[in-house]
């Protein structure tokens, strides 16, 4: 199971028998699939395939890790816990022997979905991978920044320029080490989230989401979702 690290918010996995992102020896019908809940004005969420609940009460933030599913044709839903209106839906086939994530975001009232193919393949013996993904409604577009130095951005090339919502980043490669995530208003300058220092280990992959923030805990959340230990 792909472990999850937080930023600005606690985030844990479902407890559940998932796969690895390792999709040796598996059929030519098979692939890998997670489910993360970025809705923030919701208690809780059902992840819905084909009309039956996969995962119940999924608290925001809380991802499935990888689990198996066959390639067929799907229709994803989400709804809230205690309702049957969907918040969220897709319907589509996923390639074999793949990993993909499932996002619910957004505020209720306007909710997106995001189904994902992730390249979980090293990037090099000494080196991480990080793909940015900004879902954050609140707050567009920005910069988004992976420093050293996190008390400024002066002279710093962005990761990502310009960058809003709904957008999905390239993969990036970095020399494994540890570093600070600082995303900045893109018209003037100001910094708006500034991660704590995360190690980004050999070999690993990343995703960095930009997420809406629940209540008045702030514009956004910065998360770092390790998507494969390498």
């Amino acid at each position: 199971m792909a472990r999850i690290l937080g930023t600005f918010a606690l985030l844990v996995s479902l407890a559940l028998s998932a796969s690895s992102c390792s999709n040796n020896g598996r059929g030519d019908n098979k692939t890998n699939l997670r489910f993360i809940n970025a809705v923030p004005d919701v208690r809780s969420v059902n992840f819905i395939i084909d009309f039956d609940i996969f995962f119940k009460d999924v608290d925001y933030l809380v991802s499935s890790g990888y689990f198996d599913i066959d390639t067929t044709p799907h229709i994803f839903q989400v709804t809230p816990s205690n309702s049957l209106t969907t918040i969220a839906e897709s319907r589509s086939s996923l390639s074999s022997k793949s990993d993909f994530t499932f996002i619910a975001y957004g505020p209720s009232d306007r909710p997106a979905e995001l189904l994902l193919r992730d390249d979980n393949e090293p990037a090099g013996d000494t080196s991480f991978k990080l793909r940015p993904v900004n879902v954050a409604s609140s707050f567009s577009p920005v910069n988004m920044y992976i420093t050293t130095e996190p008390s400024s951005i002066s002279g710093t090339t962005p990761l990502e320029e310009d960058f809003g919502y709904r957008s999905v980043g390239e993969y990036a490669v970095g020399q494994s080490g540890s570093y600070f995530i600082v995303a900045a208003d893109a018209r003037t300058g100001k910094v708006i989230r500034r991660s704590p220092a995360q190690n980004f280990k050999e070999r690993a992959v990343y995703t960095v989401l930009l997420t809406d923030a629940p209540g008045s805990e702030g514009p956004m959340n910065i998360v770092i979702l390790e998507d494969s230990e390498g």
